[in-house]
């Protein structure tokens, strides 16, 4: 039995190996995401808010793999709950090493990981009573958000001499639990500490006017948590329904439950996106804090605030979060699955790419806006 279990967890080794991931050293550089998205112009990549996200399935699909394709062939990220520890943890649920003081660098400041996985609630939530703040962290670390020093950032990012791209990585588990898709959002701040600078705030909003185009209302005074709206939440969907003619794609379409069928959309191949699987579905980018990381620091901005909600708030249910600015429930509910957020870094830092080319309506956290529009008007 021992002799087949070493067998088993040795591709798994030989592929952490590639993507940087050590359990041996003190400090390790973060893991390093080897494929290369042109999140500018793919159709697997939509602009919500001021944020990019790319479905790794529909690049696998794009591609011609697999939806459950990992690295290096495809394009979804193997990450069991052991593997995150090499990451940068932002919140992680069931057995996942929060701490994030094994990275690159080992004296930067970086506040440990939340712990999602609490039982019998319907959200998670950063700063709420329920998920306790973790340990670590900068100075003007808040017990309302996920903090990380802007200097601490640019190092870890720097690998072997070279600054790489902030990557957000999120694996969403939620179809194990019968709850096919989930509302969520996000606030990055960018703060002074001394009160110099004016807050710089980046959103994950359900716009999708384009990063360069989209500016938050919202900001954070380090002390109380921003209430968002419902309206304000992306809703990731659990699977897309594809339909061939000739086995070319001529259109996709998502479902946030049941079956493609029961959505009306007969003759489709259902593909999920959210496999419930150990392995990462979206791979996010900002691209304008991205680029700006020095250029912030430079002019003394200090600490990065993260406050994220995932799942159900409002409405009567006990199990939801507190209410929202507008009084109105989401409907998306977290049942379980508590998606992991975690930091990686990517390709050499380049120019941020042209705004108008992520001005897409979209219909999800998929990235799909851009593919169905060229499918329609072929």
């Amino acid at each position: 039995m021992k002799t087949k279990a070493i067998y088993k967890i040795l591709p798994l080794i030989s592929l952490l190996a590639t993507l940087g991931i050590s359990g041996t050293a003190a400090a390790d550089p973060l893991p390093v995401y080897p494929k290369a998205i042109d999140y500018n112009t793919s159709p697997g990549c939509a602009s919500y808010g001021d944020v990019v996200s790319c479905s790794t399935s529909l690049l696998n699909l794009l591609a011609g793999l697999g939806n459950q394709t990992d690295i290096p062939t495809g394009y979804a990220i193997p990450t069991p709950q052991g593997a995150l520890k090499s990451y940068i943890v932002v919140d992680a649920g069931g057995s996942a090493a929060l701490d994030n003081s094994d990275t690159n660098p080992v004296n930067g400041q970086v506040e440990n990981g939340y712990f999602a996985n609490t039982q019998g609630n319907h959200y998670f939530m950063t700063g709420d009573t329920q998920f306790p703040d973790p340990a670590g962290g900068p100075a003007g670390d808040t017990a309302k958000s996920w903090d990380v020093g802007i200097d601490y950032l640019i190092q870890a990012l720097t690998i072997g001499g070279t600054r790489r791209d902030l990557l957000i990585g999120f694996d969403f588990n939620q179809p194990q639990n019968g709850l096919g898709s989930l509302d969520v959002w996000a606030l990055i701040t960018v703060r002074d500490l001394q009160g110099v600078k004016t807050n710089i705030n980046y959103e994950l909003n359900r716009s999708t006017v384009g990063y360069g185009s989209f500016n938050s209302s919202y900001d954070f005074d380090g002390t109380n948590s921003t209430v968002p709206k419902s309206t304000d939440f992306v809703t990731v969907v659990a699977a897309d329904c594809v339909k061939y003619v000739g086995g070319v794609i001529t259109d996709i379409q998502p479902i946030y439950s049941g079956t493609c069928a029961s959505n009306g959309f007969s003759g489709y191949v259902e593909y999920p996106t959210s496999k419930a699987t150990n392995s990462t579905e979206f791979v996010n980018f900002i691209p304008e804090l991205n680029s700006n990381l020095e250029a912030l620091l430079a002019q003394g901005y200090d600490t990065i605030s993260v406050q994220l909600r995932m799942g159900c708030f409002g409405g009567t249910d006990r199990k939801n979060g507190p209410a929202l600015a507008d009084g109105l429930p989401t409907t998306h509910c977290d049942g379980g699955g508590y998606g992991d957020v975690f930091l990686m870094a990517g390709p050499v830092t380049g120019q941020v790419p042209e705004p108008q080319a992520l001005a897409l309506a979209g219909l999800g956290l998929l990235g799909l806006a851009a593919l169905r529009r060229r499918v329609k008007n072929n």
